[in-house]
C-alpha cells in the first residue's frame, strides 16, 4: 500500500478543504493510505476528514473531539511563530525556512511515497523542504491572481522541486504556464473530485429558517470581493423593477468585512431587504441549493467552482459569469447560461420569466449523472504512479 502525505493550510471551509474531503472519502483505500498534516490544525471540517484518513497532530479517537493539550500548544506555537515572523520581517529576517525545514525533516521519517502540497503558497513552500517521496503541487488559484495578491514573483525555483504540478482546470493550467512555461511537461489538469452521493444524501436535510414559496435564487461562497456578491442588491432591484417575484439567498462565511458592509449598504440603498437574505455560513448548504430554482455565480475569477457541479448534481439550473473556466463546468444553453457581469441580470430574468426555457434546462439536468472516473483514472495512472 502506498502512503500519501497531504499538506493543507487548515480545515476551514473553502474549495481546498472541500476537495480534500471529497478525495479522502473517495480514493481507493486498498491502494493508498492518506496522512494529512494541517499547517494550522483548526477548522469545522476536521472531524469529517479524520473519518477517512490519518491527521497528524490530532486526537481523532473521538467523533467530535475538543482541542487536546497538544492541539492547544501547537496553536499557541503557531501564533507565536506567526507574530515573531511578522516582527522579524520588519528587520528583513524571515524565519519561515527554519521552521519548515525542521518540521519537514521530522515528517520525512514517515517514509511517504508521495508528498502533496494541496494548495499554492504556504503549503507549496513547506513541501519544497521534503527530501523523500514524489512531490506533487496542486495549484488551486488562478496563478496570475495569486501572484498579484501575494506580491511574489513567478516561483520557478520552487516548482522546479516538484515531480508533478496539478491544475484544477484547463484554463487554470494555461494561466499557470503563461508564467512558468518551462514546466509544461509535468503540468497536468485534474478536475476536482465531487462526492455526488454525499451531496445527494445531505441535501435531504430539513430547512427551517427559510421558506421556498416563490422563485428562489441561491449564491454560495465566502463573502469576498472576488465573489462579487455586492452586485446582488443592484441586480435584485433591476429584477424587481421588471415586476419579477423572487427570493435571493446568499450562503457563505465572511472573509471580508468590507464586502459584507457593501452588501448590507446596497440592500438598504436599493430597498431589497425583503428580497435578499444573508444566511451566513452553513455547514450543510445542499438542502438550500436543492430547494432553490436557480444557482447564480458572480465570480470575477475561479479555477474550478465546485458549486456549479454541485448544482447540476442537485438538478438546479445555473447562471454564471464568464470567468475563464466557466465553459468547462456549464454547457451553455443546456445546463444554464454563461454571461458577462453586465448581462447576468438579463439571464436571470429570462430564467424567472420564461417558463419554457427554464423547464427545458431543468429537464436536461434531470438526466445529469456526475462521474469521477476520468479524474481518478488520471490520478492513479499519471499522478500517483
Amino acid at each position: 500500500m502506498k502512503k500519501i502525505l497531504i499538506i493543507t493550510p487548515s480545515f476551514n471551509s473553502g474549495g481546498t478543504t472541500t476537495s480534500l474531503m471529497n478525495i479522502s472519502s473517495s480514493i481507493d483505500k486498498s491502494k493508498y493510505e492518506i496522512w494529512v498534516y494541517p499547517i494550522n490544525n483548526e477548522g469545522p471540517n476536521r472531524d469529517y476528514i479524520a473519518q477517512h484518513c490519518h491527521i497528524i497532530g490530532a486526537d481523532v479517537s473521538k467523533a467530535s473531539h475538543p482541542a487536546t493539550i497538544s492541539d492547544r500548544l501547537r496553536r499557541q506555537l503557531f501564533w507565536f511563530v506567526k507574530n515573531l515572523k511578522k516582527r522579524l520581517e520588519f528587520f528583513g529576517i524571515d524565519i519561515t525556512p527554519i521552521v519548515f525545514r525542521s518540521v519537514a525533516h521530522k515528517l520525512d521519517a514517515g517514509n511517504y511515497d508521495f508528498v502533496v502540497a494541496f494548495q499554492e503558497g504556504l503549503a507549496t513552500r513547506f513541501c519544497g523542504y521534503f527530501k523523500h517521496g514524489k512531490k506533487i503541487a496542486w495549484v488551486r488559484a488562478e496563478y496570475g491572481r495569486y501572484l498579484s495578491l501575494s506580491g511574489v514573483k513567478p516561483e520557478a525555483k520552487l516548482y522546479g522541486k516538484y515531480d508533478a504540478i496539478v491544475n484544477v482546470s484547463q484554463a487554470a493550467a494555461e494561466n499557470f504556464l503563461s508564467y512558468l512555461p518551462m514546466y509544461r511537461q509535468k503540468t497536468h489538469v485534474l478536475y476536482n473530485v465531487i462526492n455526488a452521493d454525499r451531496i445527494l444524501s445531505m441535501s435531504s436535510d430539513t430547512v427551517d429558517d427559510v421558506t421556498f414559496d416563490t422563485f428562489t435564487i441561491v449564491s454560495v461562497g465566502r463573502i469576498d470581493p472576488v465573489k462579487r456578491f455586492s452586485e446582488i442588491p443592484r441586480m435584485a432591484s433591476a429584477l424587481s423593477e421588471k415586476g419579477l417575484h423572487f427570493k435571493w439567498l446568499i450562503i457563505g462565511g465572511v472573509a471580508s468585512e468590507d464586502e459584507l458592509k457593501s452588501i448590507k449598504d446596497g440592500l438598504a440603498a436599493y430597498h431589497q431587504e425583503e428580497n435578499v437574505f444573508l444566511l451566513g455560513r452553513k455547514a450543510n448548504p445542499y438542502p438550500y441549493m436543492k430547494k432553490s430554482n436557480l444557482l447564480v455565480c458572480l465570480s470575477s475569477s475561479e479555477t474550478f467552482n465546485n458549486t456549479l457541479t454541485e448544482a447540476k448534481i442537485l438538478g438546479v439550473p445555473v447562471v454564471t459569469t464568464d470567468f475563464a473556466c466557466a465553459c468547462e463546468s456549464i454547457r451553455e444553453g443546456v445546463e444554464g447560461f454563461i454571461s458577462s457581469i453586465d448581462n447576468v441580470q438579463d439571464k436571470i430574468a429570462e430564467m424567472i420569466g420564461n417558463k419554457d426555457i427554464y423547464d427545458t434546462i431543468r429537464k436536461n439536468l434531470f438526466n445529469y449523472k456526475h462521474s469521477n472516473a476520468e479524474t481518478f483514472n488520471k490520478l492513479y495512472s499519471v499522478i500517483l504512479k
